[in-house]
């Protein structure tokens, strides 16, 4: 096996370590909250859309890796009111 199919299949797996990881963290995240908008931590559900939007395999806007959400504090969402 050459070199960059190794890291190929190295990758591959990390990307599915990763991928199962954020789906384990959506539903903890989500659960009971589907019909409260804005229940989840702002930064935490934009890292999760674009790395859905991205197969899991490209880094957020401005930074280097895929994060993995141990990452990510439990943080609620601002206790804000929306008045719109």
């Amino acid at each position: 096996m050459t070199p960059s199919v190794a890291a190929n299949k190295s990758s591959s797996h990390s990307v599915e370590v990763l991928k199962a990881a954020w789906l384990k963290k959506k539903a903890q995240m989500f659960a009971g909250k589907l019909t409260r908008p804005d229940a989840e931590d702002p930064d935490t559900v934009n890292h999760l859309n674009w790395y859905q939007s991205t197969g899991f395999s490209k880094p957020y806007p401005g930074e280097k890796v895929v994060r993995h959400p141990r990452a990510f504090a439990n943080n609620a969402a601002p206790n804000t009111v929306d008045l719109d």
